[in-house]
């Protein structure tokens, strides 16, 4: 029996290689959270290729922003060089407001790369009480007062309240208010007494502790005994003392006017 012959097929020989050319920006951190006005751990950008991969050839420049309206910094300044040879270049953010602000990395003929930050803001509260015995300071069973309306201004250089209202709440059902996400700053507290109530007919608790900052501070009035007269920003309102916050997160807690008169109570 005559043999069969099977012709072979050629082979073809296909060589990969890695396409190390410059395509995109991206931000291989994960997002960070910082304080406002504190700066944050450090943030990668990264440059590269089209499937992903580090991108290494040639010196670029990388232009950073960001969408936020406050004071902020990035350290180094932007742009930022990454060097032939290396993929990535690193800085930190700092941000004087509260917020989720947006950063963009850029750099020309490349696809930019975006990331929202959290920057963490402070916090300024504490309770609205009835004075019962008029003393400035809180008492046992001495009650919270809820639904009062209180606002929170900054604070001009003499310490007193300027602009418009930065936020407005009301005291919950145990009396207590707090303002969040506030940025670095110098703020004062005011209650809305003609928009409350609930103090109809009541007046500042006598006498107001400026401690606001510590402990010692706390379970005291710290409502003026004078109301903001007209053409302030609040007219019968009755205010707190400057409050500056600033280096670390923060409750400033404090007691926010007190009420008394005749046959009445005061509140703080």
């Amino acid at each position: 029996m005559a043999g069969l012959t099977y012709p072979v097929a050629n082979r073809l020989t296909i060589t990969l290689t890695a396409d190390t050319a410059n395509n995109k920006l991206a931000f291989p951190t994960a997002r960070i959270t910082a304080t406002a006005g504190v700066t944050s751990s450090t943030i990668l950008v990264q440059r590269q290729d089209p499937y992903g991969n580090p991108a290494t050839t040639g010196t670029i420049s990388v232009g950073l922003l960001t969408s936020s309206s406050g004071t902020v910094a990035f350290n180094p300044t932007s742009p930022l060089s990454i060097a032939g040879g290396s993929s990535t270049a690193s800085f930190t953010y700092t941000d004087s407001r509260a917020g989720t602000p947006l950063i963009t990395a850029s750099s020309d003929g490349l696809t930019s790369a975006t990331q929202t930050e959290t920057i963490v803001g402070y916090n300024i509260g504490n309770r609205l009480f009835a004075d019962v015995n008029n003393n400035g300071s809180w008492d046992f069973g001495e009650a919270g007062l809820s639904g009062v309306v209180v606002k929170l201004f900054a604070a001009d250089g003499g310490g007193n309240p300027t602009g418009g209202a930065l936020q407005t709440i009301s005291s919950d059902s145990n009396g207590d208010y707090r303002f969040d996400g506030i940025s670095p700053g110098s703020y004062v507290v005011v209650v809305d007494k003609s928009g409350s109530s609930v103090l109809s007919g009541y007046a500042s608790s006598t006498g107001n502790s400026t401690d606001v900052t510590t402990l010692s501070g706390d379970m005291k009035d710290h409502g003026k005994d004078t109301a903001l007269g007209g053409g302030s920003v609040l007219p019968g309102g009755i205010a707190s003392p400057m409050v500056t916050v600033g280096q670390s997160p923060v409750v400033i807690q404090h007691r926010q006017p007190g009420v008394w008169g005749p046959g009445q109570q005061r509140y703080s």
